[in-house]
């Protein structure tokens, strides 16, 4: 990985901040009938919503995983 680890979860935090606002947009707004914002929100924003939530909740055991399987060279099961 390319850069500092603050700065990789700050961009993080950011997409998870962004992927929640448009969330939050189309559940609580007018815009819930509009079928291509429910496409964005449906495809690109809550995956991504998920994946990064998971992401900083699991962060610590993923870096130790990570870890370990390039200090012994092998791939991982």
């Amino acid at each position: 990985m390319t850069g500092s680890a603050k700065r990789f979860r700050d961009l993080q935090r950011i997409l998870h901040l962004v992927a929640a606002v448009l969330l939050g947009t189309y559940l609580y707004s007018p815009l819930l009938d509009a079928e291509t914002f429910a496409a964005v929100v449906r495809i690109g924003a809550f995956p991504i919503l998920v994946l990064s939530g998971s992401g900083m909740w699991h962060q610590a055991r993923l870096r130790r995983w990570l870890r370990r399987d390039a200090a012994t060279g092998q791939l991982s099961r």
